[in-house]
């Protein structure tokens, strides 16, 4: 490679122009970088190749021209990718230096572009463009074979994961040097002992603390014996035995035991990744929290380069990573070139898997394929940890077979299909209680019906609730909890998982199993009381049609009425062997599909990401006079390349006052709200954009109330 980068064309050329770089300089530090990130996760691909020559053809008069912002603008990706062709012969590293900002494509693809007749014909005029007419480029019939053998060529699986990996390192070591950074400071995963059994110590006592304490030793002891090489393990206890803690402390064992370099935890839900993050900071001494919500905890003044990039990025330096399981999905599957940043940081990881039941199921066989395929050829370890395993994948299971010391709760199923103004009939609201709905809009109905039969303070959850405002509900319930005071709750499905709440009964709309289940585990889940009460009905709007069927697939409905049929009452002891038998009709119900099986075929661009597009308006809502005056900061700035990070830092601000409602939601309420203009008066709210919204402080009490969030227009039907 020395010898390719004394070419005389590559003397006095720049990279970037802000600060001013060397062409030469900038391809031997992405190599320097390249080789840095290999060397530290033990990595045996070779990136020599495209890190030195992925930006040659920068060397260009016209990107030089560009550089000083006189010129047009330059692509200098392709013409690179000839180079290295010419140099090494290698089609797949061409490819990858070809695509460095933009995205893989599925291999028909690739062949198509790398067999054609304008590469052919354009191969050596496009490299002698910048390296000059003296250049010897291989000759046409050489080029031909080449190109022949290339169509001809069989790709598989291990294709896919060395591509993707040296992509990753690649685009990786690029951004980093593009940022002025010439190295990764990589720590090594260690816990914190002392703080962990400090923080065991401060957890208040109760009922379940000495069995929760016998679990977590036992569980341990069990997967020193256990864990022996890389695989899938599973992490099965019943919901409130402690397994966030537990997992962590498992994953420290076997990290240390076979030096892995990261901890990726993984949750489904954003809600959730905060507490898990602030578990995770009680074991380990640096801890990354990743979503698109995460805050910045400085101002861009006085973040570090590293800390800007990873800001910007989404980079994971740190040895602990907690995430969003529609993250990981990116990581693993996404084709665009920031998305795959963090592909290599599996190599060598431990990756905890908590509450997979949420992947929707026809995705199960196929996320399974993959994490099986790592845990072989990249030495991942998974932990799939649940109180209710779904068959995703044969593992191993680490936990012991432990139940509750007794039943906490038992289940009553209502057999005939109610209205929301029925469930009064069911239950008589008496003490702390939950109330959970399958739509936004039919947990407001019923949040508008009961709250003023429902004991102590009442509460409200959805997404409709702005992040900020639904933090500070959950910390209220909590400490209410906390102090013996009632308080009582009417929620969507966003509090099924990870939200450590306890209540004396709960009342479940009709959904899946493993819903109601989770569901469940927040009934009497301290065991604090004899036993509570666990109350299911299939909900129907004013037409008869269930509200479950407008979430959730037929299949795991139907599947879940099968197993339950004839079961009018039965106890939370009960459960496993009933979840079994709902699992394993699922899975033999269900046609298999998802981005696995399209890359087993070859098609490396496919990509649906994991949370479906809907025609959802992005709202603010200015709720203290601080979302419009970041909106018009973070508008107002200039889209330049220096300007990224801190326009990143305000967008992530404002998601904080950000909700998601149906575009003809807000065009309803704007029609209602700004039909007739009075100039003197502030509009209650205004579309920015289209699709983009703002409520204002008059809209507050109106479209959007502090206690319950959005408020959907009236004559709404329910079923969202």
């Amino acid at each position: 490679m020395a010898k390719t980068l004394l070419h005389g064309f590559l003397r006095g050329k720049y990279s970037h122009n802000d600060p001013k770089k060397e062409l030469i300089v900038h391809l031997e530090s992405v190599r320097d970088i390249a080789e840095e990130i290999k060397k530290f996760h033990n990595l045996s691909v070779s990136v020599e190749n495209v890190a030195l020559m992925h930006d040659i053809a920068k060397s260009h008069k016209d990107f030089q021209s560009y550089l000083l912002n006189n010129g047009r603008r330059f692509d200098h990706s392709e013409p690179s990718s000839l180079f290295l062709l010419n140099e090494t012969k290698n089609f797949m590293e061409a490819e990858i230096v070809r695509r460095h900002h933009t995205g893989i494509l599925d291999l028909d693809d690739v062949k198509g572009f790398w067999t054609s007749q304008e590469v052919r014909e354009n191969f050596s005029k496009r490299i002698k463009e910048f390296a000059g007419d003296d250049f010897k480029t291989i000759e046409q019939e050489e080029l031909e074979y080449l190109q022949y053998k290339f169509f001809r060529k069989k790709y598989g699986i291990k294709d896919w994961l060395d591509f993707k990996t040296i992509y990753s390192i690649l685009i990786t070591a690029d951004r980093l040097d593009a940022s002025n950074l010439k190295k990764i400071d990589f720590k090594k995963l260690k816990c914190n002992l002392e703080k962990l059994n400090e923080y065991i110590s401060e957890i208040p006592k109760n009922d379940l603390s000495e069995w929760r304490e016998n679990v977590r030793e036992t569980t341990l002891k069990k997967v020193n014996k256990t864990v022996d090489k890389p695989g899938i393990y599973t992490l099965t206890l019943p919901t409130g035995a402690g397994k966030t803690i537990i997992g962590l402390q498992a994953a420290s064992l076997i990290s240390e035991k076979f030096d892995l370099k990261t901890i990726i935890y993984v949750l489904p839900f954003i809600s959730i990744v905060e507490q898990t993050t602030i578990v995770s900071n009680k074991i380990f001494d640096e801890v990354q929290e990743d979503h698109h919500l995460a805050n910045m905890t400085k101002d861009i003044e006085q973040m570090t380069k590293l800390e800007r990039f990873i800001s910007f990025f989404r980079y994971w330096s740190s040895p602990v990573v907690v995430t969003t399981l529609a993250k990981f999905w990116e990581v693993l599957y996404s084709p665009k070139a920031n998305d795959t940043m963090n592909f290599h940081r599996l190599k060598n990881a431990i990756v905890i898997l908590d509450e997979m039941q949420s992947l929707d199921s026809k995705l199960w066989s196929g996320f399974g394929k993959t994490i099986d395929y790592f845990s072989k050829e990249y030495g991942t370890f998974f932990i799939l940890m649940t109180a209710t395993q779904p068959e995703i994948a044969k593992g191993i299971e680490i936990a012991p077979n432990v139940k509750m010391p007794r039943s906490r709760h038992s289940y009553k199923i209502i057999e005939d299909k109610k209205k929301i103004e029925e469930i009064e009939e069911i239950i008589d609201f008496k003490g702390s209680g939950l109330m959970v709905f399958n739509t936004k809009k039919s947990a407001f109905a019923a949040y508008e019906k009961y709250r003023q039969q429902l004991e102590g303070e009442v509460f409200f959850l959805s997404t409709w609730v702005i992040p900020m405002e639904r933090k500070k509900k959950v910390k209220e319930l909590k400490e209410l909890e906390n102090d013996g005071k009632p308080r009582s709750l009417v929620s969507t499905q966003v509090v099924e998982a990870g939200i450590d709440l306890d209540f004396e009964w709960v009342f479940r709309d009709f959904g899946p199993l493993d819903s109601i289940i989770q569901v469940a585990g927040r009934c009497n889940r301290n065991m604090k009381r004899e036993s509570g009460k666990v109350v299911i009905a299939e909900l129907v709007n004013e037409n008869g049609k269930s509200f479950a069927s407008s979430v959730y697939g037929k299949v795991l409905l139907s599947k879940t009425k099968e197993v339950l049929s004839g079961l009018k009452e039965f106890s939370e002891s009960d459960i496993p062997e009933i979840l079994s038998k709902y699992y394993k009709k699922v899975s033999s119900s269900i046609s298999q599909e998802g981005p696995w099986y399209k890359i087993e075929n070859g098609e490396w661009g496919y990509y649906i990401p994991l949370i479906e597009e809907r025609n959802e308006a992005l709202v603010f809502v200015d709720i203290d006079g601080e979302a419009e005056k970041l909106f018009e900061e973070f508008h107002d700035m200039n889209r330049t390349l220096e300007n990224l990070t801190e326009r990143k830092r305000l967008w992530i601000k404002l998601q904080n006052y950000a909700i998601s409602v149906p575009q003809e939601d807000m065009e309803a309420w704007n029609r209602k709200s700004n039909g007739i203009m009075v100039t003197d008066f502030e509009p209650e709210l205004q579309e920015l954009q289209y699709g983009m919204w703002i409520i204002r402080q008059a809209g507050i009490g109106k479209i959007y109330r502090m206690d319950c969030g959005f408020v959907p227009p009236e004559g709404d039907d329910l079923d969202v």
